[in-house]
């Protein structure tokens, strides 16, 4: 009687370590899908990206004071969207292009996403960089591919939400 208690209480906690384990790693493994980040030096200037959308595509834009960019009006812009996954992260680029205007380059905006999971938490803190630049235009050849000209220091929030 003894042995069989004994044999159901280690069945009964092994399953109990598994059952735990697994909702641990499965918590440690949760991936944001949506960041929101802010210029350090001007909160006005916000950039969002989330992995998928309720289109079920990524969703990438800049507001600012100034204009807001986003994949808009395909009358006058034409707006790509590249997602590049390395070890240390993600790269996400939105290429901005005028439309009927010669010779003008386009303009490229590149977030600096690192690897982050989430754990038990429902949303992580962490600063990343933005990188602006131009692409092709005006430029003389050889052709410079990109020019960063402006860097900006972010603060981020990433968080997983179900679309």
């Amino acid at each position: 009687m003894k042995k069989a208690a004994f044999i159901a209480a280690m069945i009964a906690a092994q399953i109990a370590y598994t059952v735990i384990f697994a909702n641990a790693a499965f918590a440690a493994s949760v991936q944001p899908n949506m960041y929101t980040c802010q210029d350090v030096t001007n909160p006005d200037y916000v950039v969002g990206f989330s992995a998928t959308s309720w289109l079920g595509t990524p969703d990438f834009s800049i507001t600012n004071e100034f204009e807001n960019i986003a994949p808009g009006d395909p009358a006058k812009v034409l707006f790509s969207l590249d997602v590049a996954t390395t070890p240390l992260g993600q790269i996400v680029s939105g290429v901005v292009t005028p439309k009927y205007i010669a010779d003008v380059p386009s303009r490229v905006y590149s977030l600096v996403i690192p690897g982050i999971y989430l754990g038990d938490h429902k949303q992580a803190e962490f600063t990343t960089k933005l990188l602006i630049g131009y692409n092709g235009g005006f430029m003389p050849a050889p052709a410079v591919y990109q020019q960063i000209t402006e860097i900006k220091d972010l603060t981020c929030t990433a968080q997983k939400v179900l679309f």
